[in-house]
């Protein structure tokens, strides 16, 4: 079992990555499965993933952390349908690079708030994870260090 920390980078990856290809190899049968990954990776749980992270980083603020979260998604709803609209009057490519530029924004903020959480938290011993031994107690050391 990985924490959601891990889902996040690794789905906000693929998310980019599956763009980028997307916009280098634009015909039917790429763009079908990039769709797809696209919407099982940046889409498909990454709402839950997301506040599960951010719950865990402010316990106490639990239910305003859910309502900004939520509150982003549905000002995206709103805007971003206005975006693409636009985008498509001047070439639908220029839509493929919006998704790709708000996965890399996505995966950099997810990379930070990875080192982030590794900082903040000190993952017990009996809890280490798949994939976080030497990561998570190499963060620790360099922690209580300075």
């Amino acid at each position: 079992m990985v924490r959601p920390i891990w889902a996040n980078v690794f789905n906000s990856a693929l998310a980019t990555i599956t763009a980028a290809i997307i916009y280098l190899y634009p015909s039917p049968l790429v763009c079908n499965a990039g769709a797809f990954v696209i919407g099982f990776s940046a889409a498909g749980g990454i709402l839950q993933l997301g506040v599960s992270v951010m719950s865990e980083f402010f316990p106490k603020s639990k239910a305003k952390v859910t309502s900004i979260y939520m509150m982003m998604g549905g000002l995206a709803n709103f805007v971003i349908p206005l975006i693409t609209g636009y985008l498509s009057n001047i070439g639908l490519q220029y839509i493929i690079v919006l998704d790709f530029t708000f996965a890399l924004l996505a995966l950099i903020t997810a990379i930070i708030v990875f080192i982030r959480y590794y900082r903040v938290f000190i993952i017990p011993e009996n809890d280490v994870r798949f994939g976080e031994h030497k990561f998570s107690t190499r963060l620790n050391t360099i922690k209580h260090r300075g």
